[in-house]
């Protein structure tokens, strides 16, 4: 049991490293866009869009970590399920954060947007790590 648990936590770190790197992405892009003032976007596009980069973060992850952390199948499960509400519930903790020091919240940092990308990383760790 403490074997599975040490598996968990170890793809939820890998997870919130690649959260990571996507915010960085997002933080970039906004800063080379510059502050452009649009129509709100639709929110079932950018939960799509999300996913999708959250997709092909997690395939560039199976090629440099081939291997799921967790052995078992129930565990990958478990995983597969728990690791994007996590990675989700803690981006939007991110997001409050940024928000009580005045600064701007992305949409990443949105537990719909966060949660939507580390489904879509840890969907396809699921389906292509061995």
């Amino acid at each position: 049991m403490f074997e599975l648990i040490l598996e968990v936590f170890g793809e939820v770190i890998l997870l919130a490293i690649a959260e990571a790197i996507g915010h960085l992405i997002s933080e970039l892009g906004l800063r080379v866009r510059g502050d452009v003032s649009e129509k709100p976007a639709n929110p079932v596009i950018l939960v799509l869009g999300y996913t999708l980069f959250g997709s092909l973060l997690g395939a560039l992850s199976v090629v440099a970590l081939p291997k799921l952390l967790i052995a078992s199948h129930v565990g990958r499960i478990v995983n597969l399920v728990l690791s994007p509400i996590v990675v989700g519930l803690g981006m939007a903790a991110f997001g409050a954060w940024r928000a009580r020091r005045g600064r701007r919240v992305l949409r990443i940092d949105r537990l719909a947007f966060g949660g939507a990308f580390a489904l879509g990383f840890a969907l396809v760790r699921f389906l292509l790590a061995s």
